[in-house]
């Protein structure tokens, strides 16, 4: 857990006003479809911070950020698994590519990065 949550504007120094944009809408999806709790982390070797969503022990999702970059991870249970596999036309070549691509250890974590 970090001593120190990044304000609007520390976030919006690191990242840049249109990802931090990107970032807020995201969190608003999130927030509105899940009551989850909320944990900011340092973001390990490769991210600044990483802003985890959690329920039950178990993180769902999670933000991160670096400078120009934010990137998402989720991580896909059993039956998530079997509805992307159904479902797998309906998404873009992009997240199907970086579905495919994923390592599976527990449940697929793919992560989506932009600058």
């Amino acid at each position: 857990m970090l001593d120190k949550i990044p304000n609007a504007e520390e976030m919006t120094a690191l990242v840049g006003q249109s990802l931090y944009d990107i970032w807020n809408k995201l969190c608003a999806l999130i927030d509105e479809k899940y009551d989850m709790e909320c944990l900011w982390n340092k973001g390990g070797k490769a991210w600044t911070y990483e802003y985890k969503y959690r329920r039950g022990g178990k993180t769902l999702c999670a933000l991160y950020a670096r400078e120009n970059c934010v990137g998402f991870m989720i991580i896909l249970g059993k039956d998530e698994r079997l509805k992307f596999d159904t479902d797998r036309n309906s998404y873009s070549k992009e997240v199907q590519k970086i579905y495919d691509e994923t390592k599976t250890y527990h449940g697929p974590m793919s992560r989506f990065s932009t600058s």
